[in-house]
């Protein structure tokens, strides 16, 4: 008798709906910034209030991304991602009504939770589902949208029109989300479907030059131990990116498959990957929230200040979109090493720039383009370091570190440059770039470290 649960949405179909709502994040992430210099006139508060505004953002983020493997294995990717998109339409109605300081905190705590939300759960989704490339695309979503919100606000401004119509836009945003993922809820690759009847996604046999590889889970959770290890067949010259989905929850590299590490070197690499995406983070915003004032400190004018502010988040969207159109031919394991690297250039040009202002266009070019390949990379490298059983859960954790960095460390930077001036902007960034790839090089090097034979799983 056939199913009459909703089929499965094509991969590709899910991989576009995945990068259009990251959008959403980049909106709100980089608009509290650029729309910073009006929300503190608006309110009545100091230049290191925006501080406490991301600090209740990451509260809301933590309290949605913590409990993110939990409740993705007892709820489902569908249907979190509904709530999720319910509570981003409940956050942006609040922060653009808020006349009062306690309002805008609340509006920023409840967007925050919506951000934690999707962040996690699409980054695991597409950890697990989908190819480096897919999730370059994905982070150029919120590349879009960082890129969007100074450019909508100084439209905004420029018209005579406040800058709470950003964040109306953005509830009107999340409607239509919501309507696609109410459509989607029983559509998505995820394990939960086959407790509820969905069929699982046909796979055709090949001829015989074909190499059968074996696809299991090995992690003890009862839902996906529902998944049977089932032989699938592929071309022998099947490349990653149409190797990278296949069957139901089931990421494949021909010649490279996904093996759990042993428990001590996941630990190690759980730590220093929860350490890279806070980091990451914080370096990113840092960089971004405190442009507009930057730029207005260094003696230009408020629209041209948020035009270099959209600089720098287009060439955070470019970068991405260069590494989703190299795809296989640049490694995550380069473009997080390279990436890192170059990001302590562009902040060290940023800095020197305080002269010489079309010296921090440059700066701002090379770190957004550098910066570009960090996030998806660490995203796309944890079921490898961590193993397929341990990537969802440590998922959760990771975007929770990344909220943290966001609103830690550009709070930091903020109170520096209450207490010792502007200019400390600058080398603030420095700093946080440099430790940046520090950790991304211990981490290398933790990765490539040969196992000992005698290790436990």
């Amino acid at each position: 008798m056939p199913s009459t649960s909703p089929q499965r949405a094509p991969v590709a179909l899910v991989a576009v709906i995945v990068v259009v709502a990251t959008i959403t994040l980049g909106l709100n992430e980089a608009g509290i910034g650029a729309a910073w210099p009006e929300i503190r006139s608006d309110i009545g508060k100091s230049l290191d209030a925006q501080g406490l505004v991301l600090i209740a953002s990451t509260a809301g983020f933590l309290v949605a991304a913590l409990p993110h493997g939990w409740i993705i294995r007892r709820f489902g990717t569908g249907d979190v991602l509904v709530v999720v998109a319910g509570v981003g339409i409940a956050g942006s109605v609040v922060f653009a009504a808020s006349s009062v300081w306690g309002l805008l905190l609340t509006g920023a705590f409840v967007l925050g939770a919506a951000a934690g939300g999707m962040d996690s759960t699409l980054n695991s989704y597409a950890a697990l589902h989908h190819s480096p490339r897919v999730i370059s695309f994905m982070h150029a979503g919120f590349g879009i949208g960082a890129t969007l919100s100074p450019l909508v606000l100084n439209l905004l401004l420029g018209g005579g029109h406040s800058w709470r119509w950003l964040w109306i836009g953005l509830a009107l945003f999340d409607v239509l989300l919501l309507g696609v993922f109410v459509f989607m809820r029983l559509r998505w690759h995820d394990a939960r479907l086959e407790s509820r009847g969905a069929p699982r996604p046909r796979v055709p046999r090949e001829s015989a030059s074909t190499q059968s590889v074996e696809l299991a889970n090995p992690g003890p959770d009862p839902v996906a131990e529902r998944e049977i290890a089932t032989p699938v067949a592929l071309p022998s010259d099947t490349s990653l990116e149409m190797a990278t989905m296949v069957g139901d929850a089931a990421f494949v590299e021909l010649g490279h498959q996904s093996v759990e590490p042993p428990q001590a070197r996941a630990r190690v690499l759980f730590g220093l990957n929860v350490a890279c995406f806070f980091l990451y983070t914080g370096t990113e915003q840092a960089a971004g929230a405190w442009a507009t004032t930057l730029m207005l400190h260094r003696g230009f004018g408020s629209d041209a200040a948020r035009v270099i502010t959209t600089i720098y988040w287009a060439s955070l969207l470019g970068g991405r979109l260069l590494l989703g159109v190299l795809g296989p031919r640049l490694s995550p394991r380069r473009a997080l090493a390279g990436g890192s690297a170059i990001a302590i250039i562009g902040a060290a040009i940023l800095w020197s720039g305080h002269s010489v202002r079309v010296v921090s266009v440059v700066g701002y070019v090379l770190l957004g383009v550098s910066l570009a390949g960090v996030y998806p990379s660490l995203v796309a490298l944890t079921p490898e370091r961590l193993g397929r059983r341990r990537a969802q859960r440590a998922m959760g954790v990771q975007a929770a570190a990344a909220g943290l960095g966001v609103a830690l460390v550009p709070a930091a930077v903020g109170v520096v440059a209450e207490r010792g001036g502007t200019d400390l902007l600058g080398p603030a960034v420095v700093v946080s770039a440099l430790i940046l790839a520090s950790v991304v090089t211990l981490s290398a090097w933790v990765a490539r470290r040969p196992a000992a034979p005698c290790s436990a799983g």
